[in-house]
């Protein structure tokens, strides 16, 4: 049964077990749904038409960040605080933080809000030091910007040379 027809008894059905906190796959296979089309029933983009009668589900996801958002997540990063802790401050995931900060979300604000885009650079330059097994020079432009550590594949690399070479923590 791979679609049915439901009624708005089942909208309102849908609705409250939603609104319970029951999963969306749980609910779809009761009614012989899809899970996307429960989650548009239950979020009310589908059969909205009953919206004033039983009111949907508030999604729990973070909306889009703002231009503002995104100025002063740029700035927070430019100033070195964590992706982490701009995350936690906004309320998305680090991912989202840090693609705001580097310029690949919100492009339209680069011109006069520049995004930190060297660190990729920076990241790059790390491995190829890494890789070249240049640990002095790896751990020269660790000690030229340490919020490189933010990020971490560079913070694993980094663990990997001080564990066989000590003396590059005075550096680093």
């Amino acid at each position: 049964m791979p679609y049915s027809k439901i009624t708005t008894d089942d909208v309102r059905v849908i609705r409250e077990r939603a609104k319970k906190g029951d999963k969306y796959t749980a609910i779809a296979g009761d009614f012989g749904l899809g899970r996307g089309h429960v989650i548009k029933i239950a979020t009310g983009w589908s059969w909205s038409n009953l919206n004033n009668d039983y009111p949907p589900v508030i999604s729990k996801r973070r909306k889009r960040l703002s231009d503002a958002e995104v100025i002063d997540i740029r700035e927070r990063y430019h100033k070195r605080e964590t992706i982490e802790s701009i995350a936690e401050m906004y309320n998305v995931s680090p991912d989202i933080a840090h693609r705001a900060a580097i310029g690949i979300t919100h492009h339209w604000l680069n011109h006069n809000h520049p995004p930190i885009s060297n660190r990729r650079k920076g990241v790059k330059r790390i491995y190829q030091l890494y890789f070249e097994e240049s640990e002095r020079e790896l751990a020269k432009h660790i000690a030229d910007d340490p919020s490189l550590l933010d990020n971490t594949l560079i913070r694993n690399l980094w663990a990997k040379v001080t564990t066989t070479h000590k003396d590059l923590l005075d550096l680093g």
